[in-house]
């Protein structure tokens, strides 16, 4: 499964088979980590992946292995790891690998070399318990209408993406996100009338 279509399934994961992942397995976690695209490369960040009992956390569940992520202090350094581990987060259900990122966590007998940066999120990772994706249609979410009293065009793309998963247009063979990304907003207003997607909100 490559990571476009891990998109559309991933879920987080709070279930972990309490076994450790083979250090081949960890080799690849940390290569993909090392080579991740970044937002601002000008921004220094690390990570560690450490093993539960290096780890406090007020989850009642645990993980093998969980990700603990720093980064300097700069403009919009939120951010920039967002970008980089939500590429991580992809990459490990596509794996077969789950994680959850923990807000209520920190690293526990573990000082990270650069006194400089500043711890940021914990990710838990591990082989699931249950189910590691979940369908379209067990998706819940809120309509962005309920969401924002705004109109944002640079949002139509993905919106139309979500839709023609529920409704696909013919689109001879290329894919919704390429499709999207090659038309302008007008075009893809257009594509939405004929559709019959406008009760969606799409002015």
């Amino acid at each position: 499964m490559n990571l476009e279509d891990t998109i559309y399934k991933r879920q987080s994961i709070r279930s972990y088979d309490a076994t450790p992942l083979d250090n081949e397995t960890l080799d690849e976690i940390r290569d993909f980590i090392d080579n991740a695209k970044e937002l601002n490369p000008n921004i220094k960040w690390s990570y560690e992946i450490l093993s539960t009992e290096n780890i406090s956390t007020m989850m009642r569940w645990k993980a093998p292995h969980y990700i603990a992520i720093f980064s300097d202090e700069k403009e919009n350094f939120y951010q920039n790891i967002g970008f980089i581990f939500q590429q991580v987060d992809l990459f490990l259900q596509s794996k077969g690998i789950g994680s959850c990122w923990i807000g209520m966590g920190s690293p526990k007998n573990y000082k990270n070399p650069d006194d400089s940066q500043k711890f940021i999120i914990i990710i838990s990772v591990g082989k699931p318990k249950g189910n590691l994706y979940r369908e379209i249609d067990q998706f819940r979410r809120k309509s962005l209408d309920d969401i924002s009293d705004k109109r944002d065009e640079r949002l139509t793309p993905a919106l139309l993406h979500n839709l023609h998963l529920q409704h696909p247009i013919p689109n001879h063979g290329i894919s919704p996100t390429m499709m999207t990304a090659a038309m302008t907003y007008t075009e893809l207003r257009a594509e939405c009338l004929e559709a019959g997607f406008m009760e969606n909100g799409i002015r």
